[in-house]
C-alpha cells in the first residue's frame, strides 16, 4: 500500500478513544507522519482511519493479468515518538492490511474466456424522498432503535455487468453499523430490472454474525447492467446508536465464492459521492460546558473557556482539480441571550489542551463564533477547548445554556452533523467594589489579608448570608480561620476556611449584608511556595440558598523569597495635592551595586513626575544617604518609582529619600505601600529576579470619608424633614476649655446646603436603628446648633458647635436635624459640604451630591377597614391595607413607586403579588411588572402609563409586635429616568391591635414549698388599642382574653376568686 502524497491532514478521516487533535501532517508515498497537539496516554486503545491506496498489482504478470498480492505483502509498521528526536514505541513486526485482487479497471488485458472487465464507476446516495441528508434518532415520530430508514442509492456502470458480478456495499465505520443478520434478505428492497436480489453481508471490521453491509446480485441477459447505464434502488436500513460521518464503499467483484475472505477474483472499490451522516441522539449529542471564566459580574468583558466533545467527525476537505468547495465544515458557538461576542479579539487555543485547527471568525451581527475547518478533522471522542471573548449581560441571571453546532460544507444547505443547546454556561451576578491588602509578600509564609468590599445588592433578609473569598491556586485558608478580626462586619458573622483556596463568612442574623455598606475584615492565609499562574482573587456575596448576588475580581500580589528588615513612609502633610513623603528602609542582607528598588504607592497615589523633588541627604531624611541613578517614573504606572542603586548597601543600616507624591482627594483602598528589590541576572529570557519585598500601612488623606445625607422628606419646600448627616473623621477635633471654663480652642461641624435650603434647630436625637444601619455614633448631644435665618445668603449654612466635647479620629459620626427644602434646586450647584473646623480653620471636609425635589402627592392617606383581609393583630404575617394615592402629574411606562412602611413592618422579598389594585376604586391602577421588598421598603415598577388621578393601592405587610413610635408611611414616585417626581413622607399609619400598659400585682410572691402549691391571687391591669367585640359571633378570632404564665406557674381548672373588677377605682371593670 502507499499514501497519497500530501502536506496536510486530508487523508486522516477519523480517530477514536480520545485521540489528540492534529497539529499538522506529512504524507509521503511510503510514510505518514501525524504531529499531535497532545500526548498519547499509556494503556489506552486508540483507532485512526487513514486513506491509503492499495496496490493494484505486483511486479510479476501471469497470463496477461496482474498477480494478486497477499496480506503479508501489503502491510505497515506503526511507531510513536517525539518529532525529529527519538522513537518511543513501535510494532515488533509489520502488520497486515489486507490481501488485494486484480481489478478490471487497471488490468492490462481482459480475460480470454469471458469479458469480465465491468465495474461500478460512480455511486450516490440520499435519504428517502430527498429529505434532509442527515439521519437522526427521533427525527421522525415513532422511530425507535430498531426502526428502518429508507435509503436511495444510484450506481453507474462502466462496462457490462451480468450475473457473474456482485456489488458489495460496505457501511463505514465498519465496526459501528449493525444492519442485521448476514445472508438474510434486505428489508424494503426495491430493485431495478438489472438487479436480482439483495442480501445482508458481513465484511471486514465486523463479526460473522453481524452484517455491516449488503451484497447486490445482478441479473443476466437483457436484465444485465449495461455499460454507462444508471441504476437506482431503494432499501430500508437501521441507523446506528452512535453518530457517524463516513464514506461508504461499493466494490464490484466476480461472484465466485461465498466466503467473504476469498470472495471474488477481480474487484474495484468506488466510494460514495458524499459521507453518510448520522446525527447524534440527545443522549450522545455534542456535550460540553464552560470550565473557566474570569468574572461573573454584569457587563464585564472577559475570556471564557469552552470545553466540548463533538460526538461526530468531519470528512476533511482535500483540494484537487475536481473539488468545488473550499472547506470541510464549520463549528459554530452561540452564547445565550444577553451575552455579546467581542469581535475585536479572535478566539484563542488553550495551552495544554486540544484546539480546533481552523480559521476563527467572530460575527457580532449574528452574535456567534465560527470556526472553518479544512484539511484537519475533528474527532468525536476527543475533548477540545477554546477561549472566547464575551461581554456579560447587563442584568444578573442564572447559568443559561450555550449552543454548539457542527455542520459540513454541503451547498447550498449545510448538513448538521451535531447540535446541542445544552452547553452548561455560567451565572451572572451583580458587581461590587472589593480590594485586598496583604501583610506580606513572602513565599510559603503565613500571611494576614485585609478585605474591604461594598456590595451593590442586599444579600437577602433571611439569616445565613455569606461572603466568600477565593484565592489563587496554592493559597490555603485553615478551617478555623486564625487571626480572623471583624473590623466592620456584624458580630454574628463567623469564618470557616476550606483547607484550600477559599474562606466563607456566614452571618447568623437576618439582613446582615446590605447594599452600599463597606464591610472590612482580616483573616489569616498561607502563601504558596511558588507564584500562581493565574493570579487573581475573587470575592462573592451569596444568599443563604447559595445563589450568588455580587462578585468582583481583584489582581493578586507577587510573592518574594525574602523580606526587608524595615520600611516606612512618613508624609509631611496628609492634605490632598502634591506633598513630600519621606521613605526609609533597611535591608536584612547586604545589597550589591546595580540592584533595583521599586517603591509602589497605593493605587490612586501617584509620584509627582513634573516636580519630583527627589533628595537623599542625611539632613533631609534623618537616615543614611543612598546613591542612585535618576529615579525613573512611568506615566503608565504613576504609583511606582524605580531606583537603580549605585553603591553597596549594608544590612541593618536605614537608608531613605524624600520625594513629592500627589495625595488623592480620597483615601485609596487598599492603602498600603510596598518596596520591591530586584537583581539583574544577565539571562536574556529572565533579565531580573525578585529578591525581597516589604509593605507598610499607608496614610489616610486628610478628608472626611463615607459622607452621607439621608433626607426623610424630598417634597419641595417641605419643612418637616428630619435629615441624617453622617461622616467619618481621619483627624480628631476638640473644644478645649481653660480652668476658668473659657474657650481656649473651639471645634465645630459646618454644613453648607444648596441655595434655598435652611435648617430648624435644635438637632434631634438620631434613632438607634439609623445609627446601627449606617454604623455610626451620635455627635455629642451637648453641642449647640446655630443658623443665621436673618441673612438670606447664610441661612443655608449650619454650625454644630462642640461645647467641651470632641470628635475622635477614625470614627463615623451622625446627627439629625430638620432641613427645610428649597422651592427648586439647580443641578449644577446641588451639593452639600460637610466641614470640621477648629478656630475657623478647616481641618477636613467632603462634598457630596444633594437630593432632587418632588411635588407633593395630593390627598394621600390610609383607608381603614377597606378590605376584609385587613389584619392589624400583633405579628400578623399577611395584613392587607389600602391607601389612596393622588398623582398630580402623568407618568410614562417604566416609572417606579417606592413604599416605606414604619419601622417593624416588613415586605416579602418578591412582593409582586402583595401590591396592586384592590378593585374598590373607580380609577384602575396600571399594572406592575416587579416588586422587590427589603425589610420595611418595597420598590414597585409600573409597566404602563400612569395618568394623573386618584388611585387606591393595596399592599400586604407583616405586622410588628408593637405599634412603631413613628407611625408614618412614605411614598415616592420616580419617572422612567429615575428622577423624583412626587412624594409624601407623612402618611399617618394605623395602630397595631396590641395590649399595652400591662401591670401584674401578685398577693403572694413567695416560692412554693416542695410538694405543695402556693396559692397566689393576682391583679391584671391593661389597656387596649382596639375594641374587643362582646361575642365570638362578631369576630371568630376575638372576644377572648388569653393569659399565658411562665413555665412552672399553673392555673386551676376552674378559675377561683375570679372578679371582673379591682379594688382600684381608677381601673375600669371588664364587661359582665
Amino acid at each position: 500500500a502507499r499514501f497519497d502524497e500530501e502536506r496536510g491532514c486530508a487523508n486522516v478521516h477519523d480517530a477514536t478513544g480520545g485521540f489528540p487533535a492534529l497539529r499538522t501532517c506529512y504524507f509521503r508515498p511510503r510514510q505518514a507522519v501525524l504531529l499531535l497537539q497532545g500526548l498519547l496516554k499509556p494503556m489506552t486503545r486508540y483507532s485512526v482511519t487513514l486513506l491509503v491506496i492499495l496496490p493494484s498489482c505486483c511486479q510479476e504478470v501471469q497470463d496477461g493479468c496482474p498477480k494478486a498480492c497477499t496480506a503479508e505483502e501489503n502491510g505497515f509498521q506503526l511507531s510513536t515518538g517525539f518529532y525529529q528526536l527519538r522513537t518511543t514505541e513501535q510494532t515488533r513486526t509489520w502488520l497486515d492490511i489486507s490481501h488485494t485482487v486484480p481489478n478490471p479497471r487497471d488490468s492490462p488485458a481482459p480475460r480470454t474466456e469471458v469479458d469480465h472487465t465491468g465495474y461500478i464507476s460512480e455511486a450516490k446516495w440520499s435519504p428517502r424522498q430527498q429529505e434532509y441528508w442527515t439521519l437522526a434518532r427521533g427525527d421522525w415520530p415513532g422511530r425507535g432503535p430498531t426502526d428502518q430508514v429508507q435509503f436511495k442509492f444510484i450506481v453507474v456502470a462502466s462496462g457490462d455487468l451480468d450475473e457473474n458480478f456482485r456489488l458489495d456495499v460496505a457501511a463505514h465505520p465498519t465496526d459501528v453499523w449493525n444492519l442485521g443478520t448476514p445472508l438474510t434478505p434486505c428489508v424494503g428492497f426495491q430493485k431495478p430490472p438489472a438487479f436480482d436480489r439483495c442480501e445482508l453481508a458481513a465484511f471486514a471490521g465486523s463479526t460473522p454474525d453481524r452484517a455491516n453491509g449488503f451484497s447486490l446480485f445482478l441479473g443476466s441477459g437483457q436484465n444485465m447492467l449495461e455499460n454507462a447505464v444508471t441504476a437506482e434502488f431503494h432499501l430500508e436500513l437501521p441507523t446506528p446508536m452512535h453518530a457517524t460521518n463516513a464514506l461508504w464503499t461499493v466494490t464490484t467483484s466476480l461472484a465466485l465464492a461465498s466466503d467473504f475472505q476469498t470472495r471474488g477474483t477481480q474487484a474495484w472499490t468506488q466510494a460514495m459521492d458524499k459521507p453518510i451522516t448520522v446525527r447524534a441522539m440527545l443522549e450522545v449529542a455534542p456535550t460540553g460546558e464552560l470550565v473557566e471564566w474570569e468574572l461573573e459580574a454584569i457587563n464585564a468583558e472577559q475570556w471564557v473557556t469552552l470545553s466540548f466533545f463533538p460526538s461526530t467527525n468531519l470528512i476533511p476537505f482535500k483540494q484537487s482539480a475536481q473539488s468545488v468547495g473550499t472547506h470541510a465544515g464549520t463549528v459554530v458557538v452561540r452564547p445565550p441571550s444577553g451575552f455579546l461576542v467581542v469581535d475585536s479579539v479572535p478566539p484563542q487555543d488553550v495551552a495544554g489542551f486540544n484546539g480546533l485547527s481552523g480559521d476563527w471568525t467572530v460575527d457580532a451581527t449574528l452574535n456567534e463564533f465560527r470556526c472553518t475547518l479544512t484539511d484537519k478533522n475533528i474527532f468525536g471522542e476527543t475533548e477540545y477547548r477554546v477561549k472566547l471573548r464575551v461581554r456579560n449581560p447587563p442584568t444578573p441571571g442564572m447559568a443559561f445554556a450555550w449552543e454548539l453546532l457542527i455542520q459540513d460544507a454541503t451547498i447550498p444547505y449545510p448538513i448538521v452533523l451535531g447540535e446541542t443547546r445544552d452547553i452548561r454556561g455560567m451565572p451572572v451576578y451583580g458587581t461590587m467594589q472589593a480590594s485586598l491588602a496583604p501583610l506580606n509578600q513572602l513565599l510559603g509564609s503565613t500571611n494576614v489579608i485585609r478585605v474591604e468590599l461594598t456590595p451593590s445588592q442586599d444579600v437577602g433578609t433571611a439569616p445565613g448570608a455569606k461572603i466568600t473569598v477565593v484565592a489563587p491556586s496554592g493559597f490555603k485558608f485553615v478551617k478555623r480561620c486564625p487571626s480572623f478580626r471583624r473590623i466592620n462586619v456584624p458580630e454574628s458573622c463567623t469564618c470557616i476556611g476550606s483547607e484550600a483556596e477559599s474562606a466563607t463568612l456566614t452571618c447568623a442574623e437576618a439582613d446582615a449584608i446590605r447594599a452600599h455598606i463597606t464591610y472590612i475584615f482580616e483573616v489569616e492565609v498561607t502563601n504558596p511556595r511558588t507564584n500562581p499562574v493565574t493570579n487573581a482573587w475573587k470575592f462573592l456575596t451569596v444568599r443563604p440558598d447559595f445563589i450568588g448576588k455580587d462578585v468582583e475580581n481583584y489582581p493578586g500580589f507577587f510573592l518574594f523569597p525574602k523580606e526587608l528588615q524595615s520600611f516606612s513612609v512618613l508624609p509631611t502633610s496628609r492634605a490632598a495635592g502634591s506633598r513630600p513623603v519621606v521613605v526609609t528602609f533597611a535591608f536584612s542582607e547586604n545589597v550589591p551595586f546595580d540592584d533595583f528598588l521599586n517603591i509602589r504607592a497605593p493605587i490612586g497615589v501617584s509620584w509627582d513626575g513634573s516636580n519630583l523633588g527627589y533628595i537623599s541627604t542625611k539632613a533631609a531624611i534623618d537616615a543614611e544617604e543612598i546613591a542612585t541613578d535618576i529615579p525613573s517614573y512611568s506615566p503608565l504606572e504613576p504609583n511606582t518609582l524605580s531606583l537603580r542603586i549605585r553603591m553597596n548597601l549594608l544590612a541593618g543600616f536605614e537608608y531613605g529619600f524624600r520625594a513629592n507624591c500627589i495625595v488623592p482627594a480620597a483615601t485609596p483602598i487598599p492603602n498600603r505601600w510596598w518596596i520591591d528589590q530586584y537583581r539583574l541576572t544577565g539571562n536574556v529570557n529572565e533579565t531580573e529576579r525578585p529578591v525581597a519585598s516589604m509593605g507598610t500601612p499607608g496614610f489616610r488623606t486628610q478628608t472626611l470619608e463615607n459622607c452621607q445625607v439621608l433626607p426623610k422628606n424630598v417634597v419641595s419646600e417641605a419643612w418637616e424633614n428630619p435629615t441624617v448627616f453622617a461622616f467619618r473623621t481621619t483627624q480628631a477635633i476638640a473644644t478645649v476649655l481653660s480652668e476658668r471654663a473659657t474657650v481656649v480652642q473651639s471645634a465645630e461641624i459646618r454644613i453648607e446646603a444648596p441655595a434655598g435650603f435652611t435648617y430648624i434647630c435644635d438637632h434631634q436625637p438620631t434613632t438607634e436603628v439609623n445609627l446601627e444601619r449606617i454604623t455610626a455614633v451620635e455627635v455629642p448631644r451637648s453641642s449647640v446648633c446655630i443658623v443665621n435665618h436673618a441673612d438670606l445668603a447664610s441661612r443655608n449654612k449650619l454650625t454644630i458647635r462642640l461645647t467641651n466635647s470632641s470628635l475622635l479620629a477614625e470614627t463615623k459620626y451622625a446627627f439629625t436635624i430638620d432641613v427645610v427644602n428649597a422651592a427648586v434646586v439647580n443641578p449644577v450647584t446641588n451639593f452639600f459640604t460637610i466641614t470640621t473646623v477648629v478656630d475657623d480653620e478647616a481641618i477636613e471636609s467632603c462634598t457630596l451630591p444633594g437630593y432632587s425635589l418632588a411635588e407633593n402627592l395630593a390627598r394621600t392617606y390610609y383607608m381603614p377597614a377597606r378590605t376584609t383581609d385587613e389584619n392589624r393583630r400583633v405579628d400578623a404575617l399577611r395584613n392587607k391595607v389600602v391607601f389612596v394615592l393622588g398623582l398630580t402629574s402623568s407618568l410614562a411606562a417604566g416609572s417606579t413607586l417606592s413604599i416605606t412602611a414604619p419601622l417593624g413592618f416588613t415586605f416579602r422579598e418578591n412582593c409582586l403579588d402583595d401590591v396592586g389594585d384592590p378593585g374598590t376604586s373607580v380609577q384602575a391602577l396600571p399594572s406592575f411588572s416587579s416588586c422587590v421588598g427589603n425589610m420595611e421598603h418595597a420598590l414597585v415598577t409600573v409597566s404602563e402609563a400612569w395618568p394623573a388621578e386618584f388611585y387606591e393601592l393595596f399592599t400586604i405587610v407583616s405586622n410588628p409586635t408593637v405599634t412603631p413610635t413613628e407611625n408614618n408611611w412614605a411614598f415616592v414616585i420616580r419617572d422612567v429616568t429615575g428622577m423624583v417626581r412626587m412624594a409624601e413622607a407623612w402618611v399617618r399609619g394605623f395602630k397595631i391591635q396590641e395590649v399595652r400598659s400591662v401591670v401584674l400585682s401578685p398577693f403572694n410572691p413567695a416560692n412554693a414549698i416542695a410538694g405543695e402549691a402556693a396559692q397566689n391571687q393576682i391583679v391584671l391591669a391593661m389597656s387596649l388599642t382596639s375594641r374587643l367585640p362582646p361575642s365570638p359571633t362578631q369576630d371568630n378570632m376575638g372576644a377572648t382574653i388569653v393569659i399565658r404564665a411562665p413555665e412552672g406557674f399553673t392555673f386551676p381548672k376552674y378559675c377561683r376568686e375570679f372578679h371582673e373588677s379591682s379594688t382600684n377605682a381608677s381601673l375600669l371593670s371588664l364587661p359582665p
